[in-house]
């Protein structure tokens, strides 16, 4: 396998969608999902059949509906109902097109993408429930054949939504939707689409897409079902082995985890034991609803160790956690992820051990986000040693999308709170070459005054809050520290704020509400 992995996750059916009416043909679905790839260093697409208008309808996803060419799946538009969207039927007409003239979805983008020196693999997300948010429940047109014949297949009412335990914090697990892979049926369906693309495509792999949804199993039956799900894997390793045998060339087995080894676990996703059987081939440690700045990556390299299986890091993707209005108009900063937050979580990820990085919904931003993305983390984030003294932009989790520990309230005189962000970064050898423009502490303290007053300790140092830049937008207070080496370090750099006074004037709690780290580098002179 390539020594190092930027594979880039394409939702399918929404490039054929947003800009182009139909029918685009072959060519223009290539020149969507191949052509932006070509100038990068992504060497690895993963090509999730499904049909994914995102905005084109009300749920952005239509759950449990194919577009390419399966005799399991139910196709999208062969029911004959009246399309809802100008989207909706544009993924219809130009898949008809495209299939009456001899030419496959799926296949044209593997063809294409081979031309262009990729792998391939098609991708397939387990227990999609974007179909949740139909009006009309079961019974709604937009809901998958499959589950509207097949109530019994699903988790249903008896699963009510609910804050689930870690990974899926601050998101209510929407289940009622999802499938219940207890029942044997279901995992035979899953099975048969799986074999099916397997058998009918020159695909490089198969990737089986965990976070979309890790709820698989009633409440109370996670460890049962985990010997289900394994014996599951068990039979999709041997499909894909089968394919590698008739095809004569590496043939991979992919999937996508939530959160750690032991969250997983909870969720009957038994990453251990289908490592101890040489079931995976590709693990990509990933996030179950948004994104993280930090995944527990090690874990995985740890237990990953001597088998050969290559562990991937998700990147961050379209939905970006919770930025503060202060933030947009004091940086500029856009609606998507900074190339320099890009870096940071890469290089991160890369000095944690990770053998690849994965870009999920990246492909979605020229659409939604800027018609003029550069797409730079995709030409840069795949070379650890290129990222090396570029400047980058660290951030520390928020607890609603990403189990991260802010933001943290102090209240009173005493309060404290410590919070733990990762630099890859090599500070002190740059330093030492001259190379380092800047290491700068940016916190985002809420509803502060000049009348409380704060403690801000880095790596057992007080910081001098005097020489702090303070920046101010309504209730919003920014402080920068020049926390140049040796004051932060290459790790895991550990900050605690502690309150001193507050303002007696001001009936409201503070809330340390973001810590960042921002790593600049000199420019290098023109010659």
């Amino acid at each position: 396998m390539k020594p190092h992995r930027l594979i880039l996750c394409n939702d399918g059916g929404t490039l054929v969608a947003p800009t182009m009416e139909a029918p685009i043909g072959a060519e223009g679905l290539a020149r969507l999902a191949i052509d932006p790839l070509r100038d990068t260093q992504v060497d690895t697409l993963y090509w999730q059949l499904g049909t994914d208008p995102y905005l084109g309808t009300p749920t952005h996803r239509l759950s449990d509906h194919y577009s390419h060419d399966t005799a399991v799946g139910p196709r999208w538009g062969q029911d004959g109902r009246l399309f809802s969207t100008a989207s909706n039927w544009r993924i219809y007409e130009s898949t008809r097109q495209m299939t009456e003239a001899g030419a496959d979805p799926a296949a044209v983008v593997i063809e294409h993408g081979h031309q262009a020196g990729l792998e391939v693999f098609l991708s397939m997300r387990v227990n999609d429930v974007h179909d949740l948010r139909l009006p009309g429940g079961l019974d709604d047109p937009l809901m998958s054949p499959m589950k509207r014949d097949h109530p019994d297949w699903l988790l249903g009412q008896d699963a009510p939504e609910r804050a689930v335990d870690r990974p899926y914090a601050g998101v209510q697990q929407r289940a009622k939707t999802a499938y219940d892979f207890a029942v044997p049926e279901v995992r035979n369906y899953k099975l048969a689409l799986a074999r099916e693309a397997i058998a009918n495509y020159d695909l490089d792999g198969l990737d089986w897409d965990f976070c979309r949804y890790p709820r698989l199993f009633r409440d109370g039956e996670e460890q049962a079902g985990s010997l289900l799900l394994t014996e599951l894997m068990r039979e999709l390793k041997a499909a894909v082995n089968e394919k590698r045998r008739q095809a004569g060339r590496p043939v991979y087995l992919s999937a996508r985890i939530p959160g750690s080894l032991d969250q997983a676990m909870t969720a009957g996703i038994d990453v251990r034991a289908w490592l101890a059987e040489g079931l995976l081939d590709i693990l990509v440690v990933g996030q179950a609803m948004g994104n993280r700045h930090r995944l527990p990556v090690e874990g995985y390299v740890e237990a990953a160790r001597g088998t050969g299986v290559q562990v991937i890091a998700q990147n961050l993707g379209l939905f970006g956690q919770h930025r503060s209005f202060s933030a947009g108009m004091l940086w500029n900063e856009r609606n998507y992820y900074s190339t320099e937050m890009c870096r940071a979580v890469a290089a991160a990820h890369w000095r944690a051990g990770a053998d690849g990085i994965y870009l999920f919904n990246n492909h979605l931003i020229p659409f939604t986000r800027d018609l003029d993305y550069d797409r730079q983390p995709w030409k840069e984030m795949g070379d650890p040693d290129l990222i090396a003294r570029k400047d980058k932009h660290y951030l520390v989790d928020q607890r609603e999308w990403a189990e991260g520990p802010l933001p943290a309230v102090l209240e009173k005189p005493g309060d404290e709170v410590e919070v733990s962000v990762d630099v890859a970064d090599d500070l002190d050898s740059a330093a030492r070459d001259d190379a380092l423009q800047a290491v700068t502490l940016r916190l985002l303290v809420e509803q502060l005054t000049v009348l409380d007053e704060l403690q801000f300790n880095l790596n057992g140092r007080t910081l001098d809050s005097s020489q702090a830049r303070t920046r101010q937008l309504y209730n919003d207070t920014w402080l920068e520290f020049d926390v140049s080496p040796p004051l932060a370090r290459q790790g895991w750099n550990r900050l605690r704020v502690t309150v001193i006074g507050r303002n007696p004037m001001i009936d409201c709690q503070l809330a340390l509400a973001s810590v960042e780290v921002l790593v600049g580098y000199r420019k290098a002179s023109a010659d």
